[in-house]
């Protein structure tokens, strides 16, 4: 979008997959996109002067030596730190402060089993202050991150990502044919999305006699391991369908989301299922509950155990009879929390934050 209305873009990323229809479509629209890991970066002594002799952010340094010289060629009017999680992206702001580049940070998840050691809090706290805005995606991760930094934070936005998937209302309820299928849209990362709780739910005995299949979308670092897991607790009626971008063909012919995760931010997999008329079932995490009410759009369990989530789906099969309804329900809810442009108050944020350096 800023790109198009003829501001310079650079984007610099870590491992960037260079065939990702998204980069391609970066590149032709004229933004430059450079790998931050990759040693195309002369480093120029500018950009070492400006960092401290001594930084324990030592595993970082090569990236920030990397981001700093680009900024020292370029001197961006704003830069725009989005980070995965809540502090992961922190040296590259401290890049920033260094020299003097106004900025905005982007967290896009927080979660409780990860807190900044404490020679790495005054860092972060820096990093939050100095931002000219900080966006979380969720107020959960918002409230979350002041607990984990001790401190309120100023000038911050609770902002949602744009979705995938067309605003034009809920999707035709699928055909049931005897059997309600559930969708787990994720990358196969039980440590943080939680697959192993649904292949443990599905193990005991009550739910291997009923007409319920899983269909795990996604690939990762754990997929092989998840297949395992599957086999050897003899639950049958799940399939590994692997990765898809045809999100509203997933809804065409799922009935609800199974998303069990151990942390998020706002997860793009939940906005989508609701906004196509899906019923989600997911945990109590990130922004979860802010936006799923159990059961009238929902169903939220309590937390990320099997005890919890094996609940919730309990719960879920019994008002089976009810989910269309409880689906265009959800589709209403979601879209009143989702801006049908997302890019846009980014991009009139940065624009703003820019002119006002």
């Amino acid at each position: 979008m800023l790109r198009r209305r003829g501001h310079r873009v650079d984007v610099l990323k870590t491992k960037v997959p260079e065939d990702h229809p998204r980069i391609r479509d970066l590149r032709a629209l004229g933004c430059s996109v450079r790998d931050i890991d990759r040693a195309g970066f002369r480093l120029a002594a500018a950009a070492t002067a400006v960092l401290p002799e001594r930084h324990e952010m030592v595993p970082e340094r090569r990236q920030i030596i990397a981001v700093a010289a680009a900024l020292v060629r370029r001197r961006p009017h704003l830069a725009i730190v989005s980070q995965g999680q809540n502090f992961d992206g922190h040296h590259l702001a401290l890049a920033c402060q260094w020299l003097k580049i106004p900025y905005i940070i982007i967290s896009q998840k927080a979660t409780e089993m990860h807190w900044p050691a404490d020679w790495a809090r005054p860092y972060a706290s820096r990093v939050f202050a100095a931002a000219r805005r900080a966006i979380f995606v969720s107020e959960h991760n918002l409230r979350l991150t002041e607990r984990q930094v001790g401190a309120p934070l100023a000038r911050v936005t609770v902002l949602r990502n744009p979705v995938l998937v067309a605003r034009n209302g809920p999707l035709p309820w699928p055909d049931e044919n005897g059997v309600l299928r559930l969708a787990c849209v994720a990358r196969l990362y039980p440590a943080e999305k939680g697959q192993d709780l649904v292949l443990e739910v599905l193990a005991a005995q009550r739910w291997r006699e009923r007409p319920l299949h899983v269909d795990f979308y996604g690939e990762g670092l754990q997929r092989e391991v998840l297949v395992r897991m599957a086999r050897h607790l003899g639950v049958e009626r799940v399939t590994f369908m692997g990765y898809t971008d045809a999100i509203e063909d997933v809804w065409r012919t799922h009935h609800g989301l199974v998303l069990p995760s151990r942390a998020e931010g706002l997860p793009l997999a939940l906005v989508e299922a609701m906004l196509c008329g899906r019923v989600p079932i997911v945990t109590d995490v990130g922004g979860n509950a802010e936006v799923v009410q159990d059961p009238g759009t929902g169903f939220v369990a309590a937390g990320a155990t099997v005890a919890h989530f094996g609940d919730a789906l309990e719960r879920a099969w019994d008002a089976r009879e009810r989910w269309p309804s409880i689906g265009t329900a959800a589709a209403r809810r979601i879209a009143a929390f989702v801006p049908e442009d997302g890019e846009s108050p980014l991009a009139e944020m940065a624009i703003i934050e820019a002119v006002a350096r």
